[in-house]
């Protein structure tokens, strides 16, 4: 799919349609089931979300201590607003990390697509 320009940016997969996949073809049958299963992962808990992002050094455990502690996507995108209060509760080099991927504009464009696609579960 991304040899064929259906997927570029990470947001892509969940605009893919039925008509996309048989141009590639691949079955009708298959096309369907793909389409439900993508459907399905548009529901994803806070943590699991935070997790697909792939920030550097943060594994799933870490992911469910940020959940935790942030809430919501919106208070980890702006963890450079509050960075001296997050620095007691976050190791110093993961709360950098964290920042880093914060402050590159595409990564917040591709969350920000994301986010009007998806369901984020906070819990």
């Amino acid at each position: 799919m991304i040899n064929n320009n259906i997927i570029n940016r990470i947001y892509d997969i969940f605009y893919i349609n039925i008509n996309d996949l048989i141009k590639i073809n691949i079955k009708y049958k298959i096309s369907l089931s793909i389409i439900n299963s993508i459907n399905k992962s548009k529901n994803i808990k806070f943590n699991n979300f935070i997790y697909s992002l792939n920030i550097e050094s943060i594994g799933k455990i870490k992911a469910i201590k940020l959940s935790n502690i942030f809430k919501n996507i919106k208070n980890l995108i702006n963890i450079n607003n509050n960075i001296n209060f997050y620095n007691n509760k976050i190791n110093y080099n993961e709360l950098n990390k964290i920042n880093n991927f914060f402050n590159n504009i595409d990564n917040i464009y591709d969350i920000n697509k994301l986010i009007n696609i998806i369901n984020i579960i906070y819990i």
